[in-house]
């Protein structure tokens, strides 16, 4: 499998801008707050662009599915976090 870095950096900045603090150059994304669901939501839509189905559950966790069987065939990762 090989990994896109320019692509995978580009989203990491982009999600970066969710919060983002232009005067201490920090980044406040507090959880449950506008900025963490606006997040969610683009990751979500990027999914979405990709062919992925998505969906947030009741407790605000963000569940990507592979739909296809050409994409289902390909190395995944899975990844989760608190």
């Amino acid at each position: 499998m090989n990994v896109n870095l320019e692509r995978l950096k580009s989203m990491l900045f982009a999600l970066a801008e969710f919060g983002y603090n232009h005067e201490d150059k920090g980044i406040y994304r507090q959880g449950f707050s506008d900025e963490d669901f606006a997040a969610r939501k683009w990751l979500m839509s990027c999914a979405q662009q990709e062919g992925f189905i998505s969906r947030m559950d009741g407790a605000g966790n963000v569940i990507i599915e592979m739909t296809s069987p050409e994409i289902a065939t390909k190395p995944a990762v899975i990844i989760g976090s608190h």
